[in-house]
């Protein structure tokens, strides 16, 4: 692609007489733009939270998803320390833990949170943060895709109730006397002592 610019070339009396022209290859600026509005596209779409923050994880962008998942907005997020937004709590790891992976080892930093939404619910989340760098390799901040795990923390919580609802129902019969066990079809996945 090619940008030409014409300008008329005029004698003493104001008569046109010429044109001049000035033309410039644009093709890599098209490529670019087209590349950016593209991957703006790709990160408008997606269905987890995109995070990125600064060296303090102050938030410098804020997709949509994470509108969604969270409750606010960009022009809310944006400038607000996550910590401070989402009063996250670590499940599995400490914010020391994945700031250490993140800025001295490099690591991707990936854990469970549990973080609050602006109305002040809880949604459990899977993290997944990895460490932005400059050119001469200094941390400048992470990005985090960030998945709301929910409703599969609330389904893990039934069937660990359920689990527990079993074996003590199985024990019981133990206690009794009675010989009780559960099969997956094939194999005892569970005996109790009186059928052992």
């Amino acid at each position: 692609a090619i940008s030409l610019t014409l300008s008329p070339v005029s004698d003493s009396r104001g008569k046109i007489i010429a044109m001049s022209s000035i033309s410039r290859d644009i093709s890599s600026q098209e490529e670019t733009q087209r590349q950016l509005a593209f991957q703006a596209r790709l990160m408008a779409n997606v269905s987890d939270a995109v995070v990125a923050t600064d060296p303090n994880l102050v938030i410098n962008y804020w997709n949509h998803a994470a509108e969604a998942i969270y409750g606010w907005t960009q022009s809310e997020a944006m400038g607000r320390s996550v910590s401070d937004l989402l009063a996250t709590e670590f499940l599995n790891s400490t914010l020391n833990s994945g700031l250490f992976d993140l800025r001295e080892a490099g690591r991707l930093f990936n854990c469970e949170v549990i973080q609050r939404r602006k109305d002040g619910t809880a949604v459990y989340i899977e993290t997944a943060a990895i460490a932005l760098r400059d050119d001469k390799g200094e941390f400048i901040g992470a990005v985090s895709v960030n998945r709301d795990i929910s409703e599969r923390k609330r389904i893990e919580q039934a069937l660990h109730q359920q689990t527990t609802l079993y074996e003590n129902l199985v024990r019981s019969q133990s206690d009794m006397g009675h010989g009780v066990g559960i099969t997956d079809g094939d194999h005892f996945i569970y005996v109790n002592e009186a059928l052992a």
